[in-house]
């Protein structure tokens, strides 16, 4: 079919009426939207644990009020190999779509932690996942 052929097929479909055009947000598809740790806002070095990714010592923390206000969260994973990952995986969508926010265990390193993110209004859902063969994460939790 030709440009010229496309254009009055076009045309024609908005003349009678308009094209049906699904709305971004109804195609996307569930899973990783990318691998964004948002601002990079520096991990705290405690906070309080929310979950724990089971059978690895990989836990999901929150501190309270910790930037502009906020709420942050973080992951941090000991007694790993190097190459493992953790991540903080995040979500405006409880789960359907998100942000994977990731840290791997360097060589003679037996941990790794990840960037925190912060909750802006108590909506946001956040877990820990873990990468050792396979990947293994917590429940979503929703922010505070």
């Amino acid at each position: 079919m030709t440009n010229s052929a496309i254009k009055v097929l076009v045309a024609a479909a908005l003349a009678a009426g308009g094209l049906a055009v699904t709305s971004a947000p109804a195609m996307a598809a569930a899973g990783p939207i990318n691998y964004s740790c948002g601002p990079h806002i520096n991990t705290p070095r405690s906070g309080q644990q929310v979950d724990k990714v089971g059978g690895y010592n990989v836990r999901l923390f929150v501190k309270l009020n910790a930037w502009n206000g906020r709420d942050i969260y973080f992951v941090k994973g000991y007694g790993l190999r190097p190459g493992d990952k953790v991540s903080l995986d995040w979500s405006d969508t409880k789960g359907r779509t998100y942000h994977a926010c990731h840290g791997t265990v360097h060589r003679g390193r037996t941990g790794a932690q990840t960037w925190a993110i912060d909750d802006p209004g108590g909506y946001r859902a956040f877990r820990a996942c873990v990468k050792t063969r396979s990947w293994h994460c917590t429940y979503w939790q929703v922010g505070s």
